[in-house]
């Protein structure tokens, strides 16, 4: 049995807990943890409760690079950054997952933390958003200002994509599942980063991740 303790924003937190407990022969617990999964992205995390030791960290790389996280743990303590979307990590088969530089943590050490968990690894270089979400949040925040545009309307933005990308879910209606505030702060720490005007939300996006509303509300 591996013991997990999960630190997340409360905004997310129910849906990685169902996930963990989903998994068998894991235990949620903060008491001497196996592993400590910091998966704090929508704000900006400066600290940990130290009091928290797990010899495994697995820290979010949506919106910090895994290098500049690595002080928030005790010292030896293996990290890992993932590409974890809250919203879509039951679905998620392969989690991107980078080392910090200058760490001793093996890629196979990686993978074998990652298949307790029930999910296959892709190493990557340590870079804030990982790569799929942070291609798709572009992808999303573009869709957002063709919406904006009144270029055409949500549901034929996410039909074009579809019949012309072969997409199997329109960008939009992606936002919908993984939810306008995580693509926000992909794309504000990314801007954060790297200070280009590309990575500039659409202010409707914004403002649909400000009042909780969805691109394609079900009916």
């Amino acid at each position: 049995m591996t013991r997990i303790a999960l630190i997340a924003d409360s905004e997310v937190e129910p849906e990685l807990k169902a996930w963990l407990e989903s998994i068998n022969d894991i235990k949620l617990s903060a008491s001497d943890p196996d592993i400590l999964m910091d998966l704090r992205f929508l704000e900006q995390v400066s600290h940990i409760d130290k009091a928290i030791k797990a010899p495994v960290v697995i820290t979010s790389l949506l919106t910090s690079a895994v290098t500049s996280r690595t002080n928030f743990y005790p010292v030896g303590t293996k990290v890992i950054g993932a590409a974890i979307l809250p919203l879509l990590v039951s679905n998620q088969k392969v989690i991107e997952c980078a080392i910090p530089f200058g760490s001793q943590i093996s890629q196979d050490e990686v993978r074998n933390v990652f298949a307790k968990l029930g999910k296959e690894v892709e190493v990557i270089g340590d870079a804030i958003g990982g790569v799929f979400p942070r291609t798709i949040a572009m992808i999303i925040n573009e869709a957002a200002f063709a919406l904006q545009e009144n270029v055409a309307s949500a549901s034929d933005i996410d039909a074009a994509m579809k019949l012309g990308t072969n997409y199997p879910v329109g960008p939009l209606a992606l936002c919908d599942e993984i939810g306008a505030n995580t693509v926000i702060a992909i794309l504000e720490a990314l801007s954060r980063e790297f200070g280009a005007d590309r990575y500039r939300p659409a202010p409707l996006l914004r403002r649909y991740a400000e009042a909780n509303l969805q691109f394609n509300p079900a009916k």
